[in-house]
C-alpha cells in the first residue's frame, strides 16, 4: 500500500537531517513548507528544496510501492552504464547483475541469483558497482524487513522490523546517490546534478503512473 499523502509527522518519523526547531526541516518549517500538515508526492517533488532532500523522501517503499521502487532504482544504475561500458564494452557484468535484480522483481530469479550476479561486477566497474550494489542492498534490506514484520510481534521482532526499515531507507538512497556520483566522476559536478534532475523526473514519472496517484 503507498501513501496518498505524506505528512509532517511521517517526514519526522524518518528522522531527517536538521530538524530541531528552528532548523531549516523542523515541523514549523516543514508545515509551512507544505502549506499545511501534510502534501501529496507529486507536489513534494516540486518543493524548492535539494533535489538530494526530495528524493530521500520519494525513494521509498511508501511512497512508490516495494516493486516499483526497486525497478526505478534498477533504471538509475543503468542509465550510468554507458559511461563504464565505452570504456570495457566486453564486461557485460554491471548490466547482467541489473537485469537480474529486475528478475528478482518479477519472482524470475532468488535474492541469492542477485547477490551472485553483483559479485561477479568487476571493480574496474568502481560506480557502476557501487550503483548496482546499492540496488541490490535494497533489495536485500527490504526483504530483511518484511521478514522480520512477519516475525512474531514481540519488542525484538519490532526492533529487528525498526533496523532493518531504516537500512533499507538508507539503501534505496545510496543507490540513486551512486548512480548520480558515477556521473560525476565521469564529468563534473554539473552532471551529477543533471543526473539527479533525470532521477527525480523518473519518480514523477512513477508517481503518476501509481494506481493510487488521481
Amino acid at each position: 500500500m503507498t501513501l496518498h499523502t505524506l505528512t509532517v509527522a511521517q517526514i519526522l518519523r524518518w528522522r531527517p537531517c536538521d530538524m530541531q526547531p528552528g532548523e531549516k526541516y523542523s515541523r514549523a518549517a516543514l508545515r509551512a513548507l507544505f502549506g499545511g500538515d501534510e502534501i501529496t508526492p507529486l507536489a513534494l517533488a516540486d518543493l524548492p528544496i535539494p533535489v538530494e532532500d526530495r528524493l530521500w523522501v520519494l525513494l521509498r517503499p511508501e511512497v512508490l510501492g516495494r516493486e516499483r521502487l526497486l525497478l526505478l532504482l534498477a533504471d538509475y544504475a543503468e542509465h550510468v552504464l554507458p559511461i563504464f561500458e565505452q570504456r570495457d564494452p566486453d564486461d557485460r557484468g554491471p548490466r547482467q547483475a541489473i537485469e537480474t535484480l529486475r528478475r528478482y522483481v518479477a519472482g524470475e530469479a532468488s535474492l541469492a541469483d542477485v547477490r551472485k550476479a553483483v559479485s561477479a561486477v568487476s571493480a574496474a566497474f568502481a560506480y557502476a558497482y557501487a550503483a548496482v550494489y546499492a540496488a541490490f542492498a535494497a533489495a536485500a534490506a527490504a526483504a530483511a524487513a518484511d521478514a522480520a514484520a512477519s516475525a512474531d510481534a514481540d519488542a525484538a521482532a519490532a526492533y529487528a522490523y525498526a533496523a532493518a526499515a531504516y537500512a533499507a531507507a538508507a539503501a534505496y538512497a545510496a543507490a540513486a546517490a551512486y548512480a548520480a556520483y558515477a556521473a560525476y566522476a565521469y564529468a563534473a559536478d554539473a552532471a551529477r546534478t543533471e543526473e539527479r534532475e533525470w532521477q527525480l523526473e523518473r519518480v514523477r514519472e512513477a508517481l503518476r503512473e501509481s494506481p493510487s496517484h488521481d
